[in-house]
């Protein structure tokens, strides 16, 4: 989605209740996230905050919050702790949908061996 102003809207009219929306909310909850959050709930998607504020407006407003502390507020705010996060949510969701994932990953090197030679890597 775009990050900010009301673009997001041609994004979330995509939005159905299949879906999961992950946010990356540090410091404050801002006016676009309240939207999306707000719209995720009206039409039932799953919503997953990832901050590093216990206390915060997400607490109420998402489904799901992942605390992921970055740093303490004089010190360098590091994402590593976030991008682990989030590298085993994908893990995670790779194996739940193994099969498809491997169908798709099958089907990707087929297309990639089949136009080789018109779109190199």
């Amino acid at each position: 989605m775009p990050k900010s102003g009301h673009e997001i809207f041609e994004s979330l009219v995509h939005l159905t209740e299949q879906d999961v929306v992950l946010i990356f909310g540090f410091v404050k909850l801002h006016p676009e996230t309240k939207v999306i959050l707000d719209y995720s709930k009206e039409v039932g998607a799953k919503s997953i905050v990832m901050t590093d504020c216990l206390i915060s407006d997400f607490n109420t407003t998402a489904d799901i919050i992942l605390f992921s502390s970055r740093g303490e507020l004089w010190e360098f705010h590091s994402m590593i702790a976030p991008t682990f996060l989030i590298e085993n949510l994908i893990i995670g969701v790779g194996k739940e949908l193994k099969e498809n994932s491997i169908s798709k990953l099958e089907e990707l090197n087929s297309l990639r061996s089949k136009y080789k030679d018109l779109l190199p890597r």
